[in-house]
């Protein structure tokens, strides 16, 4: 009874990593232009945007103020990232957003 368990554990695990491997091969590439930024705002720009369902990484430069996130479309849109930031008073404007190569 303990190894069929088992075995029927295992099997669910390997098939929610095999989905979310599934999920991660189509991601979309968005910048997201910041007319004003404080350095001290970048791990919480990046943290707030990774919380978002479907959102797969997040790297602000505060140099030139421009958030880059890979996210999956079929959770989440650009406009939805934007809108929450700008939500949080963070005002960001969608400069490109392009779909990510499987192997990027």
């Amino acid at each position: 009874m303990k190894i069929k368990l088992i075995i029927a554990m295992l099997i669910i695990s390997l098939l929610s990593l095999s989905s979310v491997a599934l999920a991660s091969e189509h991601l979309n590439k968005a910048e997201i232009k910041f007319s004003t930024i404080k350095s001290e705002d970048k791990v919480k720009i990046e943290t707030i945007t990774l919380l978002l369902k479907g959102v797969s990484d997040a790297d602000l430069s505060t140099d030139n103020k421009t958030l880059i996130v890979k996210y999956n479309p079929d959770e989440i849109s650009s406009n939805m990232i934007i809108y929450t930031l700008t939500s949080l008073g963070y005002t960001g404007n969608l400069e490109k957003d392009t779909e990510v190569a499987s192997n990027e």
